[in-house]
């Protein structure tokens, strides 16, 4: 009885070192998937600058914002100067205080870099989360963020990734939306502590705030039509996903298509993300037909129905047709696993 225990474990050693071999391509994988989407997420941006070189997208504003907070001025003001849109600046002080090493380098510089990093940091949480998520690389919702500067990819990256977690302050109203699908205490305890700092640089800033939000454009999609349907969400309360949808629905926001990349945090299967980055593409189009506007309000009411049929209502079909129990989370073991496919 006592040679059993040493014949199981030198039966055991041809396996232990298939495993011990197959690791370190599988950790040169992961090394090379972040670095290959950043660099995907880069040559989008150069390639759209090139394109559309008289473009002014959402990124000056931010580069203006934190440009301002570099030199201990207010974001509000160098915005409402900078006269490129004709609306102020609608983010926290400690937006434009994280992105402030990018008013480092010039702000086509910046666009790139950030883009580059949104990418990058959004192939890491899809190699932790697994699941469909990896197909928002190839979405029309990162596409869109990406010609824009959005902050929405590295939101959704802290969303997933909890070293980053308090990056959830970029956007405080999707990111607390985002914070209740994976709770952090992490995420609590890094963003109070960059409002403390937020306050002891620039103790104005929350009633420059307060008085830039005031008359935003910004609905909840719920009150825009048809939108009430998508209240049916909260049947499904139970699962994140339910409650993930339920309260992005109430949670004011403008339309466009970066704002449905939350929406890939619902995909459980590789088929459902990939399908959410088709519909992405879709709502896009059918929004081209359509046709836009010039201010925020008149684009909203003439494309949203375009990502209420292509993207949300699907969405909402995905969760109300799925079973109450949810799915155990993938951990950190299960993600590092050889046998796990980011994509």
């Amino acid at each position: 009885m006592t040679l059993l225990p040493f014949v199981r474990r030198c039966l055991a050693i041809p396996a232990r070192f298939r495993e011990s071999t197959k690791a370190p391509r599988e950790s040169r994988r992961r090394w090379w998937l972040p670095l290959a989407a950043a660099l995907w997420g880069a040559v989008i941006c150069l390639a759209y600058q090139l394109a559309v070189p008289a473009d002014r997208p959402s990124i000056i504003e931010f580069w203006t914002a934190s440009h301002a907070v570099l030199h201990g001025q207010s974001p509000y003001a160098a915005v409402r100067a900078l006269n490129v849109t004709p609306y102020p600046y609608y983010y926290p002080y400690p937006t434009a205080l994280i992105m402030a090493p990018l008013a480092l380098v010039p702000w086509r510089v910046a666009w790139v870099l950030w883009s580059a990093l949104g990418t990058g940091l959004l192939c890491l949480a899809g190699l932790r989360i697994g699941r469909g998520f990896m197909s928002v690389l190839f979405s029309g919702a990162l596409l869109d963020a990406l010609t824009q500067g959005a902050i929405t990819p590295v939101l959704l990256a802290a969303a997933v990734l909890p070293a980053i977690a308090p990056l959830l302050l970029l956007k405080p109203t999707i990111g607390a939306v985002l914070w209740t699908w994976r709770p952090s205490r992490w995420a609590v305890v890094g963003g109070l502590a960059v409002m403390a700092l937020s306050l002891l640089l620039y103790p104005a800033w929350p009633g420059e705030w307060r008085e830039a939000l005031r008359g935003a454009p910004h609905r909840s999609p719920v009150l825009r039509p048809g939108g009430f349907l998508l209240l049916l969400a909260w049947l499904r309360w139970r699962t994140s996903e339910g409650r993930l949808l339920g309260l992005l629905a109430l949670m004011p926001q403008t339309v466009g298509a970066y704002e449905v990349l939350p929406l890939f945090l619902l995909a459980r299967t590789r088929r459902e993300g990939w399908l959410f980055a088709v519909l992405t593409f879709g709502a896009m189009e059918i929004k081209a037909l359509i046709g836009s506007g010039t201010t925020l309000e008149i684009r909203a009411v003439a494309e949203w129905p375009a990502y209420l049929l292509a993207v949300w209502l699907p969405a909402l079909l995905l969760v109300l047709i799925r079973p109450t129990a949810t799915p155990k989370e993938p951990t950190a073991a299960a993600s590092t696993a050889p046998s796990a496919s980011p994509v």
